[in-house]
């Protein structure tokens, strides 16, 4: 419930990150962009999902993947589509589609070669973009069914041994992580994305404790279950206490040495 009410706030936040996801190139084969693509063209859609930022074409890559999604892309003053299929198991050092995406790039010359020296990207520049509440309500739970496929996504990704990142990005984050990532969001793409931050966080913290794991809900509600089976007769208080207790203990103990590594890479 608190992830589809952030979802739905987050609709009707009045400023929205606009920087555009601009095609700055492929890493699919090193050469020429797929699907007839080239470096400059600005996606607008995905699969009929609007694309505002990077960070939305981004999620709505891995919300579709593993299919071939319909890209829509504005290319001087006319619009394309082009097809391409996001990977489950992408080379090393890609993403889903092999497709280099980035925010407009601004160069201020050129060297001998005519190759465009002292580039910089554009900062992120906000739009007023909000929804009135009637339009709010179903766009936030759109947006809380597409949170949860993108985490079920990511799971499996995780699962089958392939992110389709960069080699140091972290596979897990504690709170020292999600704090630096949270202020990168408000640095970078101002309050909507951290309110959708805010809404998958509280999404996959309701799914992660509906698991089979002591010490939390689902690790009782597993002890219940075992109870019924067992036709009505308890398990003792004192042998599920120690089993809620070793679990407490396990995960605290995940979380130091998660925080660990977090602060090993802010220091590093």
């Amino acid at each position: 419930e608190r992830a589809l009410n952030l979802a739905q706030v987050a609709e009707v936040m009045p400023d929205s990150p606009a920087a555009m996801a601009t095609i700055s190139g492929t890493l699919r084969d090193g050469t020429e962009p797929a699907q007839g693509l080239q470096p400059g063209d600005v996606v607008m859609e995905v699969n009929g999902r609007e694309v505002r930022n990077v960070s939305e074409l981004i999620f709505h890559t891995r919300r579709f993947i593993g299919e071939t999604q319909t890209w829509v892309i504005s290319r001087a003053n006319s619009t394309l589509e082009a097809e391409l299929y996001a990977r489950w198991r992408p080379p090393e050092g890609q993403g889903p589609t092999g497709i280099r995406v980035g925010a407009p790039t601004v160069c201020t010359d050129v060297d001998n070669d005519g190759n465009p020296i002292g580039c910089s990207q554009r900062f992120p520049y906000t739009e007023n973009v909000s929804y009135p509440p009637w339009e709010a309500v179903p766009r936030g739970w759109q947006a809380m069914i597409d949170a949860v496929i993108v985490t079920k996504n990511e799971i499996q990704v995780r699962v089958n041994g392939s992110t389709g990142a960069a080699p140091d990005q972290p596979l897990l984050s504690g709170p020292v992580g999600i704090a630096n990532t949270t202020g990168d969001i408000v640095e970078q793409a101002g309050w909507r994305p951290l309110i959708e931050l805010a809404a998958l966080l509280s999404l996959s913290l309701a799914v992660f404790n509906a698991l089979p794991i002591p010490a939390l809900d689902g690790g009782r509600m597993t002890f219940v279950v075992v109870e019924m089976l067992r036709g009505g007769r308890r398990i003792s208080p004192e042998k599920e206490g120690f089993v809620h207790f070793v679990g407490f203990a396990v995960l605290l103990a995940g979380i130091l040495v998660i925080t660990f590594f977090d602060i090993s890479r802010l220091i590093t």
